[in-house]
């Protein structure tokens, strides 16, 4: 009778510390959560979302339609029919993202993103499809701390940014005549990390060349030649590729000696340190041994922190000036704080910042937001959507 009070305490101990699954969702700690999964029997619900944020495209798409069919409340299935969204959105499946959005605008007509999301796919037109793929080798260009590498619109060559903290490919106006692009519908009005709005119209690429790799109905949006970050750029230059290009050429690495390689294989790597929220990359480091989620954001010259690493490493922040926030839209002052040094491991390589800003009226659970400046000395950066891992050297 012993031995089996015991056995009754344990399970009621087991049964006690399983994960609050619905807490671990609201919160988006999508790290945490695929830890609580691997040691409990997880809801079809967490499965389906770690699936679809870890990118497992296409097994995540007939899970998060058996949620939304199943769902036990109106919530549940607008959770599910969210993350179904953005996974169609950012594979470059516009027509599927529409479908999935006028669905969601009849349960919840008042949502004014829904309105502008079923804008910009409609525009959109043509789903992003890969041609071909093939390893191949070219190079790659620092202009003003951002990375541009080589890209045919079209047959016609250019060298455009390469931007994981955009959501959708862009133009400005001039190139997208240079490339015999005519701008489409009206896409509806694009957010800025500023906090700002500009209108953007759609084009569609019958053909598109990185590397290796052949895109078909490569989308972008077309803004006027006075927005960002194209008002100093020369002609062949004003474009910026975003997540669904992005994700499309599967493996993208640049290398210290110049270099930039696409269409190469997987690394098959078995513990993801990517994952996404909406079209958003994120990131999993380290600092002082503590695991921290940062946006990873290649169009960001600069790495910055946010008041949630503040609030758990407080010590060692400084005054400092106001900083500039600046969005393709338009620029903000921000109350800021600095870091005299910051060192940060990710993806196998720690690299030492000096004077790191902290953002503080930035609202988000994450430490940060990783920019190039990470990456100044790394002998080599991949980022492997495939596996959903950032590799630095």
């Amino acid at each position: 009778m012993k031995g089996l009070s015991l056995t009754l305490a344990a399970a009621a101990v087991c049964a006690a510390a399983a994960p609050d699954w619905q807490r671990l969702l609201d919160r988006q700690d999508w790290f945490e959560l695929r830890k609580a999964a691997a040691s409990h029997a997880a809801p079809e619900r967490v499965k389906a979302a770690l699936a679809s944020v870890f990118h497992r495209d296409p097994q995540a798409v007939p899970l998060l339609e058996a949620v939304i069919a199943g769902a036990r409340s109106p919530r549940e299935a607008e959770e599910a029919r969210s993350l179904l969204i953005n996974l169609h959105f950012r594979a470059g499946r516009y027509a599927s993202a529409l479908r999935e959005t006028e669905e969601a605008i009849q349960r919840n007509a008042n949502r004014a993103d829904l309105r502008g999301a079923r804008a910009m796919f409609a525009a959109m037109r043509a789903d992003l499809a890969v041609a071909s793929s093939a390893p191949d080798r070219g190079a790659w260009r620092m202009i003003d701390g951002n990375l541009f590498t080589a890209a045919s619109i079209n047959g016609v060559q250019g060298e455009y940014l390469v931007d994981t903290g955009a959501n959708i490919s862009l133009l400005s106006a001039s190139e997208a005549r240079r490339l015999g692009l005519s701008a489409g519908s009206l896409g509806g009005p694009l957010k800025d990390a500023a906090g700002g709005e500009v209108s953007v119209r759609a084009a569609i690429a019958p053909e598109m060349r990185l590397g290796g790799v052949v895109l078909k109905n490569a989308a972008f949006g077309i803004v006027s030649d006075d927005q960002q970050p194209f008002v100093a750029l020369p002609e062949g230059k004003r474009g910026v590729l975003g997540i669904p290009v992005l994700i499309a050429l599967g493996v993208l690495s640049w290398s210290k000696d110049g270099g930039v390689a696409t269409g190469g294989a997987s690394s098959g790597c078995a513990d993801a340190n990517m994952v996404f929220a909406g079209a958003m990359p994120l990131v999993r480091g380290e600092y002082s041994g503590v695991p921290l989620t940062f946006e990873l954001d290649t169009g960001a010259t600069r790495t910055s922190l946010w008041p949630a690493f503040a609030k758990r490493f407080p010590r060692g922040l400084e005054k400092s000036a106001s900083v500039d926030v600046t969005g393709i839209a338009s620029s903000r002052k921000a109350k800021a704080a600095r870091l005299p040094s910051f060192s940060l491991a990710l993806g196998g390589r720690t690299a030492t910042l000096q004077d790191v800003r902290l953002v503080l009226d930035e609202k988000s659970r994450l430490a940060g937001r990783v920019g190039m400046d990470m990456f100044a000395d790394a002998e080599r950066v991949t980022l492997d959507f495939a596996s959903m891992c950032i590799a630095v050297e």
